[in-house]
């Protein structure tokens, strides 16, 4: 009978050193067996993948799943990904960065929960940690496709990939990739794909991930109130571009734009003028949506609105309170 791998899990790996230790144990002590671990070192400067190659020894047990492949240069996360999905051979993927961890009931729980069901995607709830501090992060969703992505368009549901599993099948017979060149917001492109073709999905209310918030080198930490990444706008550009040339066109095209608004949302908490007027021009065709936008509070609304209609007293006004008061 030929052996076969239940399920992949992908480690994108890129200067990690600090976090590589709690990753990886958490990864090699899950209850799941028939695991494959891959780890793709992308042009790694520091100590991650001699931290690595140390813990594997530490290990036996699941050296012979491992794998790690390196790129020669550093090529960014959707390529790396790539690179990992290219060398998957488990009946479902699973994703981890290299500077969160894993409950270790995680995959097992994942795993079961699919084949019980016969899911193409499975997912839990995630925490947030920053300093040592939790914060539940609820991904609770009718198990429903559509829904999710209309919640992950309009925000109220996290885009992230790393707590689900997915049919490797699902990635190979529609060619789902990672846009390579876009860094940022990739793993939303990848999920709202998933969904799209995924016709059985699951829920697991439970927090198995934990997302490391503290990691000051992560693409996330240097996106501020005062800019919108150009690779953030390409990413939900992509994301979009593939709904529009589906069947679920008419049904997301409110959804669309509200996920055009909270891309820039941030640039509102500014108090800069000029961050004010990138939020007016970044998609202006979308403003007029701003009032029934969710997952924006109210001041969001009514500055948003203002400058839309170039209302500079309202901001002005705003500005200043804000400077009085922090």
């Amino acid at each position: 009978m030929m052996y076969r791998i239940k399920l992949s899990v992908i480690i994108p790996v890129f200067n990690a050193e600090s976090y590589m230790g709690r990753c990886v144990r958490s990864l090699f002590e899950q209850t799941l067996d028939d695991i494959e671990y891959i780890f793709v070192n992308d042009g790694t400067t520091d100590r991650s993948i001699q931290q690595l190659q140390q813990l594997v020894t530490e290990y036996p047990d699941r050296a012979a799943n491992v794998k790690i492949i390196s790129h020669e240069t550093n090529k960014g996360v959707a390529a790396t990904r790539n690179t990992g999905l290219g060398q998957a051979t488990g009946d479902y993927i699973g994703w981890v960065d290299s500077d969160d961890w894993v409950d270790a009931e995680m995959f097992s729980q994942l795993y079961h929960e699919a084949v019980k069901h016969c899911s193409d995607l499975v997912w839990c709830d995630f925490y947030n940690v920053r300093e040592g501090q939790k914060q539940l992060e609820s991904l609770r969703c009718r198990e429903d496709p559509v829904d999710v992505i209309k919640a992950i368009l309009s925000g109220t549901r996290h885009g992230t990939l790393c707590t689900c599993i997915a049919k490797r099948e699902l990635y190979t017979e529609y060619e789902i990739r990672f846009p390579e060149g876009i860094n940022m917001m990739e793993d939303k492109y990848v999920l709202v794909q998933l969904m799209f073709f995924a016709k059985r999905i699951k829920y697991i209310p439970r927090p198995y991930y934990y997302y490391e918030k503290g990691n000051v080198t992560s693409a996330t930490s240097a996106w501020n109130n005062l800019r919108v990444p150009r690779e953030a706008i390409d990413s939900l550009n992509a994301t979009i571009d593939f709904l529009t040339h589906t069947t679920l066109r008419r049904t997301l095209w409110q959804e669309m734009k509200y996920a055009r608004l909270i891309l820039k949302r941030g640039l509102l908490n500014s108090l800069d003028i000029a961050s004010f007027k990138m939020w007016r021009d970044l998609f202006p065709g979308d403003n007029k949506d701003i009032w029934s936008c969710p997952n924006m509070t109210w001041r969001q609304k009514l500055l948003g609105w203002s400058i839309s209609h170039n209302y500079w007293v309202i901001a002005r006004i705003w500005i200043s309170l804000k400077k009085r008061y922090h």
